[in-house]
């Protein structure tokens, strides 16, 4: 690894230092991990669960704004926090997938995401603080998976189903 590139980033974030690992910007905390930006190109994308052995646990208020050629995301399963506004403006991304280890899905972490049209969530519904978590995105459907809990007829102001894996 190196030190953050000439993208904007210094070498430190919120007073944490902050690593490249191409194609994520991350910082440390307590032997895990945080995903502060996103240097790489569009298309579907995995954030993993683990970098160098260590947990991913949360992704950074703002960490994908304006990745615009993103088309689909996939969390690692160790993600428990979506920050605030961490996917806005991501105007080609269509699907992503939630697990079950998020916990807090921050207000407006997918807005402007205005062709997102799926988003499956594979466990319990995520506490949104202050709501609107996907605001903008018209055309949304959420499904969750058999057994969760906290799932109505709507999440977020928007229709959800139930999802059968096949």
């Amino acid at each position: 690894t190196r030190r953050s590139p000439d993208l904007g980033w210094g070498s430190s974030f919120d007073g944490f230092t902050a690593w490249a690992l191409y194609p994520f910007i991350y910082t440390t905390n307590n032997d895990t991990l945080t995903i502060i930006g996103y240097t790489g190109g569009g298309g579907a994308i995995s954030i993993p669960s683990t970098i160098f052995g260590l947990p991913v646990t949360s992704i950074e208020r703002n960490a994908f704004e304006d990745c615009y050629s993103l088309t689909g995301v996939t969390i690692g399963n160790s993600v428990t926090n979506i920050g605030i506004d961490a996917f806005a403006y991501c105007y080609s991304l269509t699907n992503v997938i939630i697990p079950s280890s998020v916990t807090n899905l921050g207000s407006v972490a997918f807005q402007w995401c205005s062709n997102l049209k799926t988003a499956y969530f594979q466990g319990n519904a995520p506490n949104v603080p202050y709501s609107d978590a996907f605001a903008e995105d018209t055309n949304l459907v959420v499904y969750y998976l058999p057994g969760a809990l906290g799932w109505g007829v709507t999440y977020e102001g928007h229709p959800v189903q139930l999802w059968i894996p096949q």
